[in-house]
């Protein structure tokens, strides 16, 4: 485990982000500071606890213990904010932050990084691994229709909502938590869609368009929790 930290700007905040276990942790303090909201400690945000990590971090004020928070902790609290700022904010993170990081790990991987002093290690505090291997037709064929049926899946599951809101069923809470994994499945139809390109498989299913992940985050931010 290494606590290095990276500072990543989003207008006229900064956002801390480390690395624990090869996975971002976001520095909780500094997503309210970005959302506007006051509280701080991730009780009041009812986390889970397994996706927080308290470190003791280097501040203008000294060394002082920051609650650092995992990728799905993150998206539970951005649904909580209601400043217009939310869905730019969800936004940037998952278009330019985490494309990002995993670039940055991907170059040191494979020895890209730029040439620096002797001894000096290089500045990778997110190890993603990277992997190259051909898939056969057949191959991209199963991952399309897989994914289409995920997709198809979860837009039947949000369709019975409304009828299990009627019976007063816990269940319709639950279904309608399920909106990270909707933002799985998009980000596997652009992984697909990038291993696709060209191939005649494409047919198979109609793979997310950046307008249908537009109106997902806009449908995820108006829900109502």
């Amino acid at each position: 485990m290494t606590n290095q930290i990276s500072t990543f700007n989003f207008k006229s905040h900064q956002v801390r982000i480390q690395s624990f276990n090869n996975e971002p942790y976001f520095c909780l303090s500094d997503v309210c500071d970005v959302l506007g909201l006051n509280r701080r400690s991730a009780e009041t945000f009812n986390l889970n606890d397994k996706g927080c990590n308290n470190i003791a971090t280097l501040t203008n004020g000294g060394k002082q213990e920051l609650t650092f928070i995992n990728e799905p902790n993150l998206y539970r609290i951005i649904f909580k904010s209601r400043k217009a700022e939310a869905v730019e904010f969800q936004n940037w993170v998952f278009e330019e932050v985490l494309p990002q990081i995993r670039k940055t790990g991907q170059y040191a991987l494979q020895n890209s990084a730029p040439k620096r002093k002797r001894g000096r290690p290089a500045v990778n505090p997110f190890n993603y691994e990277t992997y190259q291997r051909e898939f056969v037709a057949k191959e991209l064929e199963t991952l399309v229709q897989l994914w289409y049926y995920a997709d198809k899946q979860h837009q039947f599951l949000q369709s019975i909502v409304p009828a299990f809101e009627m019976l007063n069923s816990e269940y319709a809470d639950k279904i309608k938590r399920t909106w990270t994994d909707k933002m799985s499945i998009d980000w596997a139809g652009d992984i697909i869609a990038r291993l696709c390109n060209g191939a005649e498989v494409m047919r198979l299913a109609p793979l997310i368009t950046l307008e249908k992940r537009q109106r997902a985050k806009q449908a995820i931010t108006a829900a109502q929790f």
